[in-house]
Parts: C-alpha cells; structure tokens; sequence
C-alpha cells in the first residue's frame, strides 16, 4: 500500500527503484522533513554536546541509513519501494530542524520566558 499525498493505492510486488539524480519538492518532501523532525530532537536531546552545525552530516547519514535500509528491505521482502536522493535531503533537513527546535526550546526554558508569556 502506497500514499501519494492525494490518493491511496495498493503497489505489486516489485524490488522498487532508485533516484540519486533529481531531487523533487513535493508534498511527500514536506512529509519526510515533518516525519524526521522528532527525530531530529531525540538526538539532539540524547547528545547535547553535538552542535548544530555537525546535526547536518548526521542528518543526511541517517537518511541515507534509512533509504538503504528501504532499498535492502524492498529486494528481500519485495516491498516495492523508491529509494530516493530527495528522501535523503528531506530527512536530514527534518534533524536538522528537530535539533534547532531543541535550541530554541531550551533557550525559552532557562530564560523562563514561558513563565513570562503565561
């Protein structure tokens, strides 16, 4: 079963395929970077040490992590799923947001500036 952003469709069984040439900004880009953004805070909440700029290479790494493991997934169990370069982008640009919302998160909070507003 597959969701394009406007329709839902059942896929047959298939080894997918592989884009690392076009990158697309679509609506299942804003997805991917909406799906890594709690990510993106879990790891910069476990690792505070990392700093913002280093979130970059560990976003994309984990993108790439997750859209190989898709790739492997989709020859074993014939899942036919896309491995796509744009997925990659919007995965690590997702961390990277995550992590910046840590920031600013934590920044509210030992300022007390909630305390404030409320």
């Amino acid at each position: 079963m597959s969701f394009t952003g406007t329709k839902v469709y059942i896929m047959p069984a298939g080894i997918g395929s592989v884009n690392l040439s076009r990158i697309t900004y679509d609506l299942g880009f804003i997805e991917n970077i909406a799906l890594t953004v709690p990510l993106g805070f879990l790891i910069k909440q476990a690792f505070s040490n990392i700093s913002l700029i280093s979130m970059v290479p560990v976003g994309l790494m984990t993108g790439a992590a997750i859209e190989t493991m898709q790739y492997y997934l989709s020859h074993v169990f014939l899942i036919n799923r896309t491995s796509d370069i744009s997925d990659v982008v919007a995965n690590g640009i997702g961390i990277v947001v995550g992590s910046l919302l840590v920031l600013i998160y934590r920044y509210v909070y030992e300022q007390k500036l909630l305390e404030k507003w409320l």
